[in-house]
C-alpha cells in the first residue's frame, strides 16, 4: 500500500479490543514497563495501569481507551473524560493519566486539562486520532490482531508528513480561576490576561519559549500554576500550555506570536483582533486597601505548610470586594484560587458551605458532575469521610438545608468533624465574602470549619470578608477594618484619569465609599467621551461632583445605621438638625461616651466644636419615611431654649415637624422670620419661611397672613433657589393677593412682587421686558401720597430705582442720573433711608466704567448709610464688597486692597449670599490678571470657585460677566480654542445692552488674541489688551 494513503475501518472493533490495543501501544512506547489490563467493569475509570515506585514512594500511571467505530473522526466530549480526572484527584496515590483514542478533542478541553494539569500536577497526556494512527501504520499486524482493518483511500497520494511543531489554537480570558473559555477581546491596558496555547508536536522539545511579536504585549514570568513563558517542554501529541501576559501600550489588530526553541522560529500564530483600552476606570488609588493586599499576599506566601485565615471588616461600600478582586488578581496566577460569596438566603448559603466543604476535603470540582464526583468517592479508603462526603453530595442540589441541619443536630451532640486533610503542592487560596449575611445554622457550622481549618497543616489559607463584627475568637491570623477612600486616596485617582483638576476639592464625605465615587468617576469621564467642556468649567463640574453628591440608593446607609440602633434618639437629633449642635449642648442631653463612639464610627463628625452628620446621604437614609419621636421635640425645644446663637434652626425644624408644633409655634416662628427679614439676614428668614410655608396648602385660597409668608419665601429666597422657582412664588403672590388688595399691607405686597418680577429680567438680560414691565407699574402704581405701609413706600421708590439701573444699562447716562435724583426724593419725602442707599449703590455701580472715583463716594455714601440702619444686612455686605473692589481698581491692585477685597467675599459666603461670592471671585480674578503682579494660578482658582459655587444655572448676567474674565484668562494662558468659545459666548450675551456694554466684547473680537489683559476704559488707546468690563456687579 506504499502507493496512496492508508485508512483505517473500526467496524469490527469491540471497546475491549481497543483496550487491548491501547496496552500493546504502551507496552510498545514504554518498553520494560509493566502493564495491567484492569477489569470491563468496575476499573476505576481506567483501562490500563502501571505500577512503580520512586524515590521510595509508590506511583501509579493510568491510561483510558476511548474509540469510536465511525469512519469519520469524532470529538470526545467532557462526559467521557471527566471521570478519570475525578478519580485520579481523589485517589490515594500519585497518578499520571494518558488519554488514547481513535478520535479527537475539543480545544476547550485541551484547556481544561491544562488548567487540571498545572493546579493538581497530575501529568496528563494525550494520544488521540493522528498520533495514534502513526504507531498503527508502524504496527499493522499489531492492529490487524485487535480488528483493525486497513485500506487504499483510493486517492494515490501517500500521507503526508506533519509538521514538527503546530499551534492548533489559541484563547485570551481575563480570569485565571474560570472553568468557562471564552475569549476575551477588550484589554485594558496593565492588566494581567492568560494565554492558552493547544500545540501539536512531533516529538518532546525542551528549552522552547514563546514570544510577542509585537513590542506592545508582554509576557510575565510563570508560577506553580502557569508555565515559564521563557522556558518550557512541548510534549509529543497534543497538548495545553498557559501563560500570563499583559499589554503594555493602546493597541488594535492582531497579535502575532511564535514558538522559539534557542532563536530557531518552530511555528508562528497570531491571537485575533483585540482591542487594548486605556485603564482609567480601573485605577483607583486606595492607600488602605494596597496596604491590607500586600500584607495578605505576605500571609499567604509566608503560610508555609499551617493553615492561615484573616478577616477583612468594614461597613458597605469601604472596598471589600474590590480589595478580593485584587487580591486574587494578584494570586491567582501563583496559587489556586476560589471565592464564595454568601446572600440573605438560606438554601443559596447552605449550598455555598456544602461547595465549600466539597473543596477542602476534595479540591476544585468546578465543571465536574456531581455524579461522577459521587462515583470516585464511594472509592475513597476512609469509611468516615466517605460517609460525609456521600451525605453532602446527595443533599446538594435538591436539600442542602438539610445537610447543614444534619451538621448542626451532630455538632450539638458534639460528634460533628468537617474532616478535610487535604495537601496539595500548590497553596490554595479560599475567599468567603459577606459572612455578616448568614443565618445562624449556617454561621454555627462555618465557626466550626474555621476552628477546626485554623488548627491544621495543609498549606491553605481562608480569607473572610464582612461588614461589622463576628465572634471569631483567636482564629483570625489577620484583621483589618476597611475605612474607606481617604482624600489622598481620591486626589491620586482622579490625577491618574482626568485632564486637568482643580488646585482645591473638598470631598463629599459620602464619596468615601467606594461605590459613590467610582460611580461619580464614571460619570465623567462617560461625559469626557461624548462633549469636553471648556478646562474651567471641567475643573467647576469636577468639584461640583464630589462635593454636591446626589444620593441615589440609601440601601447601603439604612444598612450601615442598622448597627447602632441602640442610638436611634442621639442619631434622629443629630440628623434632624443637620448643621451641627455644640457638644457641650448635646452632651447635657445624651451621654458623652455615646457621643464618642458615634464619631469614632463615622455617623458623626466634630467640626469647630459642633457635632455633626458625617454626610447628608446618612441623614436622608435615616430620616426617609420616619416620624420623629416626641423626646426628639422636646430636646429641640430645649436646644431653642439654651442655644440662642441657632435657634432659627431649631425652630424651623419645630415648625416643620408637625400640625401640633405648627400651630403653637407659628406666631413666635414669623415674628422671628420678620425680624431676620427686615434686617435683610436672609438666610435665616429663608430657613423660618420655608418651614412656615411646607405647611400651607396651595389648593386652597390662601389667607392674608399665609400671602405675605409666601411673599417672604420667595424674597428671601434669593440665593437658595433658581430664578424660575423664584417667579414660581411671586407669581402666586400675585394670583393669591389680589382678594386682599384693599389692605395697604396685600397692597404693598403685590406692588413689590412685581418689582422684584422687574429684577428676574434684570438678572437675565431681558432689557425688552424690564421696560415694558416698569411702563406698565407707572401706569398702575399709586400717585400721590402713599399710605405709610413700608412696602407700598419700598415698591414706589425701587421703580424709579429699576428704571435707572436699566438707563444705565443701556448708556443712557443723562436719563439715569435724572432717575437717581427721582429716587434721592422720594427716598426723602417718604422717610425711607434705605432706598437711598439703594440708589447711591445702584448708581455707584453704573460709574465704574468713566468715573470710578465717582464711584467711590457713591458706594462710601451707601454703605454709611447701611452700617447706620443696622438693618440692611445683605446690602451692607455687597455694597463692602463693592467699596473694596473699587479701592482695588484706583490704587491698581495693593495687597491691602486685595486682602480687603478677599475678606469681603468671605463675609458673602458665610452668609450663604452665593452669587454675590461668585461675582466677588470673578472680580478677584480679573484683579489677579490685570494687574502688575499678575497672578494666572490664583485667577484660575478664582473662577473655578465662581463657576463651581452656585448650586443652580447661574443667570445670564452673571454667565456674561464669567465668560468675559474667563476669554482673558484663556488668552494669557495660550489657550486659543478656549478663549474663541468663551468670546463668542460673550458677545451673544452682551448683544442687548449699550454701546459701551458692547465695546469691550467688540473690542475683542476686532483683536482677537491679544497679549495682555486690563481693564477697559472710553480713553483706551491700546490694542494689544484682552478687555475686562470693571463693572462686575
Amino acid at each position: 500500500m506504499d502507493g496512496g494513503a492508508i485508512v483505517f475501518d473500526y467496524s469490527q472493533v469491540t471497546p475491549r479490543d481497543f483496550e487491548k490495543l491501547a496496552k500493546e501501544y504502551l507496552e510498545s512506547t514504554y518498553q520494560g514497563s509493566s502493564w495491567t489490563l484492569t477489569e470491563s467493569s468496575g476499573d476505576g475509570n481506567r483501562d490500563v495501569v502501571c505500577t512503580y515506585r520512586f524515590l521510595d514512594q509508590e506511583f501509579e500511571y493510568w491510561a483510558e481507551a476511548k474509540f469510536s467505530k465511525a469512519e469519520h473522526p469524532a470529538k470526545l466530549k467532557k462526559s467521557q473524560l471527566d471521570p478519570t480526572l475525578v478519580s485520579a484527584l481523589l485517589y490515594s496515590k500519585p497518578v499520571t493519566v494518558k488519554f488514547i483514542s481513535n478520535n479527537l478533542i475539543p480545544d476547550t478541553y485541551i484547556y481544561r486539562l491544562t488548567d487540571f494539569r498545572l493546579r493538581t500536577n497530575i501529568g496528563v497526556t494525550l494520544v488521540l486520532k493522528d498520533q495514534f494512527e502513526e504507531w498503527i501504520r508502524n504496527h499493522l499486524d499489531i492492529a490487524a490482531s485487535h480488528g483493525i482493518r486497513t485500506a487504499d483511500d483510493g486517492t494515490g497520494e501517500a500521507t503526508q508528513e506533519r509538521n514538527h511543531v503546530k499551534i492548533q489554537s489559541l484563547l485570551v480570558t481575563s480570569d485565571c480561576t474560570q472553568n468557562t473559555y471564552v475569549l476575551e477581546r477588550k484589554l485594558v491596558q496593565q492588566q494581567p490576561y492568560y494565554l492558552y496555547l493547544a500545540a501539536d508536536s512531533d516529538a518532546p522539545i525542551e528549552n522552547v519559549s514563546i514570544r510577542f511579536l509585537c513590542p506592545e504585549f508582554q509576557f510575565l514570568s510563570g508560577s506553580d500554576v502557569l508555565n515559564s513563558p521563557k522556558c518550557f517542554s512541548l510534549t509529543a501529541g497534543p497538548c495545553g500550555y498557559k501563560f500570563c501576559f499583559t499589554a503594555k501600550s493602546l493597541y488594535q489588530g492582531s497579535v502575532p506570536l511564535a514558538l522559539y526553541s534557542g532563536e530557531q522560529m518552530l511555528a508562528q500564530s497570531e491571537l485575533p483582533e483585540l482591542s487594548v483600552i486605556n485603564p482609567r476606570e480601573r485605577c483607583l488609588a486606595y492607600a488602605q486597601q494596597d496596604k491590607c493586599a500586600a500584607e495578605l499576599g505576605q500571609l499567604v506566601a509566608g503560610a508555609g505548610n499551617k493553615n492561615r485565615v484573616a478577616v477583612v471588616s468594614g461597613r458597605g461600600a469601604s472596598g471589600k470586594t474590590y480589595l478580593m478582586d485584587v487580591l486574587l488578581r494578584n494570586l491567582s496566577f501563583r496559587y489556586e484560587t476560589v471565592r464564595y460569596s454568601f446572600s440573605e438566603t438560606a438554601s443559596y448559603n447552605a449550598t455555598q458551605l456544602c461547595l465549600l466543604l466539597l473543596f477542602l476535603n476534595i479540591g476544585n470540582m468546578e465543571g465536574y458532575s456531581y455524579e461522577d464526583i459521587g462515583e470516585a468517592v464511594s472509592r475513597l479508603a476512609t469509611p468516615e469521610k466517605r460517609l460525609f462526603l456521600s451525605e453532602l453530595l446527595t443533599r446538594i442540589s435538591d436539600a442542602p438545608e438539610q445537610c447543614v441541619e444534619f451538621m448542626c443536630l451532630k455538632q450539638a451532640q458534639g460528634t460533628l468533624r468537617l474532616i478535610f486533610p487535604q495537601r496539595s503542592r500548590i497553596r490554595k487560596v479560599v475567599v468567603l465574602e459577606d459572612l455578616h449575611k448568614l443565618n445562624d445554622p449556617v454561621k454555627a457550622v462555618l465557626l466550626q470549619l474555621l476552628r477546626e481549618f485554623s488548627e491544621l497543616e495543609n498549606n491553605q489559607v481562608i480569607v473572610c470578608t464582612m461588614r461589622g463584627t463576628m465572634e471569631l475568637g483567636t482564629i483570625p491570623d489577620y484583621s483589618l477594618c476597611l475605612k474607606g477612600l481617604t482624600s489622598a486616596d481620591k486626589l491620586t485617582t482622579l490625577r491618574s484619569c482626568m485632564p486637568c483638576l482643580p488646585e482645591t476639592i473638598l470631598f463629599h464625605r459620602a464619596t468615601d465609599d467606594l461605590l459613590i465615587f467610582s460611580n461619580i468617576l464614571r460619570g465623567l469621564l462617560d461625559e469626557l467621551e461624548t462633549s469636553a467642556p471648556d478646562p474651567l468649567t471641567l475643573k467647576a463640574h469636577i468639584r461640583q461632583r464630589f462635593q454636591n453628591v446626589k444620593a441615589e440608593n440609601l440601601q447601603l446607609f439604612q444598612e450601615h445605621l442598622a448597627e447602632f440602633r441602640a442610638y436611634d434618639e442621639l442619631i434622629e437629633l443629630v440628623f434632624l438638625v443637620g448643621t451641627g449642635i455644640a457638644y457641650p449642648c448635646l452632651s447635657n442631653l445624651f451621654p458623652a461616651g455615646d457621643i464618642d463612639l458615634l464619631i469614632e464610627s463615622r455617623i458623626f463628625k466634630l467640626t469647630g466644636g459642633k457635632v455633626a452628620p458625617i454626610h447628608d446621604h446618612y441623614t436622608a437614609a435615616f430620616l426617609k419615611s420616619r416620624t420623629i419621636c416626641p423626646g426628639t421635640l422636646h430636646k429641640l425645644q430645649t436646644l431653642l431654649e439654651s442655644d440662642n446663637e441657632n435657634c432659627v434652626f431649631y425652630l424651623s425644624l419645630l415648625i416643620e415637624s408637625g400640625n401640633a408644633m405648627f400651630f403653637s409655634r407659628l406666631s413666635e416662628a414669623r415674628a422671628m422670620r420678620d425680624r431676620y427679614f427686615y434686617q435683610t439676614r436672609l438666610y435665616e428668614a429663608y430657613l423660618l419661611a420655608q418651614a412656615i410655608v411646607s405647611h400651607i396648602d396651595f389648593s386652597e385660597q390662601l389667607s392674608e397672613d399665609e400671602v405675605c409668608d409666601v411673599f417672604v419665601l420667595a424674597t428671601s429666597s434669593f440665593y437658595q433657589k433658581s430664578s424660575d422657582d423664584e417667579v414660581k412664588l411671586y407669581q402666586k403672590v400675585l394670583q393669591q393677593g389680589k382678594q386682599y388688595q384693599s389692605s395697604p399691607k396685600i397692597w404693598g405686597i403685590l406692588l413689590r412682587s412685581r418689582t422684584e418680577l422687574m429684577n428676574q429680567y434684570y438678572w437675565d438680560l431681558k432689557l425688552e421686558q424690564m421696560e415694558s414691565e416698569l411702563n406698565e407699574a407707572q401706569r398702575t402704581f399709586p400717585h400721590g401720597e402713599p399710605e405709610q405701609d413700608h412696602e407700598i413706600r419700598f415698591a414706589c421708590i425701587h421703580r424709579y430705582n429699576r428704571r435707572m439701573v436699566l438707563r444705565l444699562l443701556q448708556n443712557r447716562y443723562k436719563e439715569a442720573e435724572e432717575d437717581f435724583q427721582r429716587c434721592l426724593r422720594e427716598s426723602e419725602r417718604l422717610i425711607h433711608p434705605a432706598c437711598r442707599g439703594y440708589a447711591e449703590m445702584d448708581y455707584g455701580k453704573g460709574l465704574y466704567l468713566h468715573a470710578p472715583e465717582q464711584a467711590l463716594e457713591h458706594m462710601e455714601k451707601a454703605l454709611d448709610i447701611f452700617q447706620e440702619l443696622g438693618t440692611e444686612h445683605r446690602r451692607s455686605l455687597d455694597c463692602k464688597c463693592e467699596v473694596a473692589y473699587l479701592r482695588c481698581l484706583l490704587s491698581e491692585g495693593r495687597p491691602e486692597d486685595l486682602h480687603g477685597l478677599e475678606d469681603a467675599a468671605a463675609e458673602l459666603h458665610n452668609a450663604h449670599y452665593e452669587e454675590l461670592y461668585a461675582k466677588a471671585k470673578l472680580k478677584l480674578a480679573a484683579l489677579h490678571m490685570c494687574f502688575r503682579t499678575r497672578d494666572l494660578k490664583q485667577a484660575e482658582n478664582e473662577l473655578v470657585e465662581a463657576e463651581y459655587v452656585l448650586p443652580y444655572r447661574p443667570c445670564r448676567r452673571l454667565e456674561m460677566l464669567l465668560a468675559n474674565v474667563k476669554y482673558v484668562h484663556y488668552i494669557l494662558t495660550g489657550q486659543r480654542e478656549s478663549a474663541a468659545h468663551e468670546l463668542k459666548t460673550h458677545e451673544t450675551l452682551a448683544s442687548g445692552l449699550g454701546e459701551d456694554y458692547l465695546a469691550s466684547a467688540q473690542g475683542n473680537l476686532l483683536n482677537q488674541f491679544p497679549v495682555g489683559a486690563a481693564f477697559y476704559a472710553p480713553n483706551q488707546v491700546e490694542t494689544m489688551y484682552a478687555l475686562i468690563d470693571p463693572r462686575l456687579w
